[in-house]
This record gives C-alpha cells, structure tokens and sequence, in this order.
C-alpha cells in the first residue's frame, strides 16, 4: 500500500520569548498505525555547520520518536543561525486531539514546530532510506537544492525541511512536490532573529530525486531531504543502518 493521506495535524510559533521547550496541539486524534512527522526550525544553539544534536522529542501519550535528522547553520555563535529538524513516530499509542508534541532544546528565542501524518499500510511502519542535507549562508530570491540518490527503487514518502533567519513567507516549493507549509515565526523585532520555514512532500517510485526550496530571502539557510520507506520491520532495530545512509 503506498504512502496516503499526508494531513496538516498541528503547528506551533513563538517569537522573542527564551524558553527550553515548544508544544504542539494537535488538531485531531492520532490513532494507533499512523505515521506522526514532526519538522522544527529554532535559533541555533549548535555554533558549527552540518548535523547538530540538540533537539529532543516526546508526546503526552508517549510514543516511541526516530530522529530522522538535525542540521545547523552557524556564523560561529548562538543565536545567529538556524537550527532544523525532523522526527517521525509511528504510532502505537493513539495521541487524543489537544495533547501535545513537545520539543526540547538548550534555549531558543524564536522557534516553530509543525506536524502532519501519513497513513501506511495495515502493520506496516517506516524505514529511513537516505537523509541529504545542504545550506547556504545568505541570499536574496535564491534557490536551495536537497538530494537522495543511490536508492533501492520503490516507493518513498520524500519530506523537504527548510529553515532559515528570515522573514519570507513566499517561497516557492519544487514542482513535483506538494507544499504543506511556507510561514515565517514573526515580523517583530531584528530580522536575524525572526525565523522562517517550508515543508514539502513527494510520493514517488524512485532511486533518486532533487528538492528545490526556491525564492527566499534570508540569512543562514539549512535544508534537508528524507527518503522514507515502508516496510515490515520496526525501525529501532535499525538505527545503525540507518546512521550509515546519511549524506
């Protein structure tokens, strides 16, 4: 059965105020055999490019989260960047409607968190195929490209994330993808505090694929492209495998 049903199920925004951690409402019941994705973009605490380690996961019913990937863009010090991503659940414990997503970091002053899921087929769960990553430091109405290639060929739920300090809410997503999110945290404020981020989504049968997060203005831009699968077999048992896709 192929990936169906992508549906918007909550998101979060806060600008200016410090804290350690973001909840997310969701908007409806999550039952038990979806698939819950959970994508965020915060100021960095990381200060060094590339994947970084600082944001967690939970959810009030607790569900078992795979960190599908983090990645940061840095000058150097915190704050001045951008910090991104990506977690996915699938879910064994129904999460009522208004129970919350919670992410925790060291510190942000600026965050926003989105998740949608997606329906699977009976029993089946997710794997992680490939992760690709890239960032570009600045840039006025300028393009990023994520991509995955050297795959099985079979059929992938393909998530964009990108994220950056900016205030631009008009990005354009990648033709063959469908966007679910283009917003910005706040207009308030210094600018290279603000954040903003786009979600996109593709399913395909494919062995390789390109992502396009174009149109932006920003500084610090980081993006990144998961290749997910469906199979038979729980994802936990096979983070080591996983670790040794990414790109």
């Amino acid at each position: 059965m192929p990936f169906t049903s992508v549906t918007a199920r909550g998101s979060i925004k806060v600008s200016g105020i410090d804290s350690t951690s973001v909840l997310i409402a969701v908007t409806a019941n999550i039952v038990v055999g979806k698939i819950l994705i959970a994508c965020i973009v915060i100021d960095n605490t990381a200060t060094a490019d590339g994947a970084s380690s600082t944001v967690t996961i939970a959810d009030d019913a607790v569900n078992t989260w795979v960190k599908i990937g983090e990645y940061t863009d840095s000058d150097g010090a915190a704050s001045d960047g951008a910090t991104i991503a990506m977690f996915a659940s699938k879910i064994t414990t129904q999460i009522n409607s208004a129970a919350n997503i919670t992410f925790t970091f060291s510190n942000a002053l600026d965050k926003y968190g989105y998740c949608f899921e997606v329906t699977v087929g009976n029993g089946h769960t997710f794997g992680i195929g490939q992760v690709g990553t890239n960032s570009s430091a600045s840039g006025t109405a300028a393009s990023i490209d994520v991509s995955v290639a050297g795959l099985p060929s079979q059929e992938y739920l393909l998530v964009g994330l990108a994220g950056a300090e900016g205030e631009d809410n008009a990005k354009d997503n990648d033709a063959d993808y469908t966007e679910l999110l283009d917003d910005i945290t706040s207009t308030v404020g210094a600018l290279a505090v603000n954040l903003s981020i786009h979600v996109q989504t593709r399913v395909a049968t494919l062995t390789a694929d390109t992502c396009t997060s174009s149109a932006w203005t920003y500084t610090n831009l980081i993006a990144m492209l998961a290749a997910l699968y469906e199979t038979d077999v729980v994802p936990y048992q096979m983070l080591e495998m996983f670790e040794s896709t990414r790109t």
